[in-house]
């Protein structure tokens, strides 16, 4: 039976195929599980059609190789090597060698007196005198193994990869800090509301937005035997500027750092401790 031969640091795995369709990918329910960053989710196919296994991409960004080349759709042949981000894959499926019919039975003949045949001459060949070979046994027909991908083929592969990869992580972060940014000014936003609610009440002694900065700053005091509490919003730590953004700080007096993904999250705390405050 055809099969997918697998080899890991373990060994050889083998995945028979039938005529169902064997998946490919970084899902867990696929029939093989690839799991790095060159393979999608859902990756490839093996499937059967019209007498024979082939293979197929699932449209992906690093594609499917087979012996070398990027392959869309490809029939498979046995001792195929299947390139699949980093993972080679086998397609094993040798000839059946078919058996010859028994000849059949036949009723022993007379044989007839042996003709004896003048002798021939052999030809020297060395020391010993061999008899002249006038034709050789058919030699039995192998199949050409193909050959792996050439380095330098693979190593373009890999290459081109790599920077597909490096370019969408780096896609990936500034859309994340273009989103930090677009949730600060809605929290600056919200914080707006909230000064024009509190503007006059003697037990907040300052509340400051600062665009500039991209800090909100408020400093409070509930009663006046009371201490000075101290809050602050802002959209990177101070601790920690010009690093990437990860989100909206909250800093109070007495209480430990958190960070929020969201204005929401972060105003809404906000609005607690100013209830708090003038309740």
């Amino acid at each position: 039976m055809a099969k997918i031969v697998r080899r890991t640091r373990d060994g050889a795995e083998e995945i028979e195929l039938g005529s169902f369709q064997l998946t490919i990918g970084r899902r867990p329910d696929s029939n093989v599980v690839i799991d790095n960053a060159y393979t999608a989710l859902q990756h490839a196919v093996v499937g059967f059609a019209d007498g024979r296994h082939y293979i197929e991409d699932l449209k992906t960004t690093h594609g499917t190789r087979v012996n070398g080349a990027a392959v869309r759709q490809a029939p498979l042949r046995h001792g195929d090597i299947i390139l699949i981000g980093l993972q080679r894959l086998e397609f094993i499926d040798p000839p059946v060698a078919r058996t010859p019919p028994p000849a059949p039975l036949r009723r022993p003949a007379v044989a007839p007196a042996p003709v004896i045949a003048a002798p021939q001459p052999s030809t020297p060949s060395g020391p010993f005198d061999l008899p002249l070979l006038t034709s050789l046994p058919d030699a039995p027909a192998e199949r050409l193994q193909p050959a792996d991908p050439a380095p330098g083929g693979l190593l373009d592969q890999l290459v081109g990869s790599i920077r597909s990869h490096r370019e969408r992580e780096q896609q990936e972060r500034e859309d994340a800090q273009a989103r930090l940014r677009g949730e600060w000014n809605q929290a600056v936003a919200y914080a707006e509301q909230l000064r024009l609610k509190v503007d006059g009440d003697p037990r907040v002694h300052y509340f400051a937005i600062s665009r500039r900065n991209n800090d909100i700053i408020i400093r409070s005091q509930r009663a006046a035997d009371l201490p000075v509490t101290f809050t602050q919003l802002s959209m990177d730590h101070p601790e920690d500027k010009g690093h990437a953004l990860t989100g909206i700080w909250l800093r109070r007096t007495g209480q430990a750092d958190r960070c929020y993904p969201t204005a929401k999250d972060a105003v809404s705390e906000l609005v607690r401790e100013l209830a708090y405050l003038i309740a």
